[in-house]
């Protein structure tokens, strides 16, 4: 009888033992984590960033869209024009969006990410690009650690700051590399954001109806940095005698946010001059999840354990002066004189793309003639390309 409760105890143990190696064994495939980040682009002076810019700071080997050659019927009837009340706002660039894997084992993995606005620009490696989403199709993700890079680029290039990551090998078709990479152009969301004041003294109002996370407010090299922006913040840079390394902080927001400090620090490298080291005012700050996945969608088969995404906005070209000015003449589209509102109109043609951001807010007015009033300045406005 004793033996017999040894023996079923031996059994209990080896059932439990057998049971936390299951368990284990599944904690153990639950590696398989993808970190993004992207950078989301604007410019009030220009509104339209320079896409030959762009281009021409990518290594030669990135793939671009084929242009599209038109078919000509003959004969060829001329199509009527319908002029739209309404022209598109130029958006930000979604500049950089990197994808990266980590997993514990090789997978084949199928990418799909959708730009719900705007035009694909570029991208590496070598996807399927069509209706606006790129698709990397079941690509080897994780690998031997012997695998080298497949495309060698200049020492100076701005991709060697990306691959330097802990991330797993990712091969396309035989290509290697340490990350997705895409952009697009002309992404359509608004700046939520109203900016005016002086060159020392800036307002900082949130137009949003959540609040804003992590904001740094430059101008040259000094800055300010608020945790959120619920409403509005005065910013005196006269005030601010010596700013705390701006690269530091925003490397340990990354991580909390998500990101690896290795990626973090790839960020920080790759746009080092822009954040950090431009001329003039300037605004960063972390976009919210919901809408960064609003922007630009995504699913990964199989499903990863984990999913990080991590969106940033630059703005720039900031003059509080001239917004200011701006936003004055903006109320004055009300007055019910009509000289009064024939020169602010000029006024406002005359400052011409920086008054778009402004003019579209208040196209959405609840006043019809203030509302008709904009849309025909922004119609004639639009009408001058540079």
């Amino acid at each position: 009888m004793k033996r017999l409760r040894v023996f079923l105890l031996l059994i209990a143990i080896l059932m439990v033992s057998l049971d936390n190696k299951i368990i284990a064994d599944i904690d153990e495939t639950k590696k398989f984590v993808v970190h993004e980040w992207g950078v989301f682009h604007f410019k009030l002076g220009d509104v339209e960033l320079s896409k030959s810019d762009i281009l021409n700071e990518l290594p030669k080997f990135i793939q671009k869209p084929r242009p599209i050659q038109p078919k000509l019927k003959l004969p060829i009837k001329p199509v009527p024009v319908r002029p739209n009340p309404v022209p598109p706002r130029p958006g930000p660039y979604a500049r950089k969006p990197i994808i990266y894997f980590y997993t514990d084992k090789p997978l084949k993995v199928t990418v799909e990410v959708k730009l719900t606005s705007g035009k694909p620009l570029c991208w590496w490696p070598y996807a399927e690009v069509k209706n606006n989403t790129f698709t990397w199709k079941n690509i080897t993700v994780g690998g031997s650690p012997e695998f080298s890079i497949s495309n060698k680029i200049d020492k100076k290039s701005w991709f060697n700051a990306a691959r330097n990551t802990d991330a797993s090998w990712v091969d396309v078709n035989g290509t290697r590399e340490k990350f997705l990479f895409y952009e697009g152009e002309k992404v359509k969301t608004e700046l939520p954001l109203k900016i005016t004041g002086t060159k020392d003294r800036v307002k900082i109002e949130n137009l949003a109806q959540k609040a804003l996370q992590d904001i740094f407010v430059f101008k040259d090299k000094k800055f300010k940095y608020f945790s959120e922006l619920k409403k509005a913040e005065t910013v005196e840079f006269s005030k601010i005698e010596k700013s705390p390394k701006a690269s530091a902080n925003l490397e340990k927001i990354l991580v909390k946010a998500g990101l690896k400090m290795k990626e973090a620090k790839s960020i920080v490298k790759i746009w080092d001059q822009e954040f950090f080291k431009n001329k003039g005012i300037r605004i960063i700050y972390r976009m919210s999840r919901n809408q960064y996945d609003n922007l630009l969608s995504i699913k990964i088969t199989p499903e990863p354990d984990k999913l990080v995404r991590v969106g940033l906005v630059l703005v720039e070209d900031i003059n509080p002066e001239l917004q200011t000015k701006i936003e004055n003449l903006i109320k004055m589209l009300a007055s019910k004189k009509d000289a009064e509102r024939d020169k602010t109109s000029q006024s406002l043609l005359k400052i011409g793309r920086p008054a778009l951001a402004a003019l579209y807010r208040t196209a959405k007015s609840k006043a019809p003639e203030v509302k008709q009033r904009a849309l025909n300045i922004i119609n004639k406005i639009q009408s001058v390309r540079k």
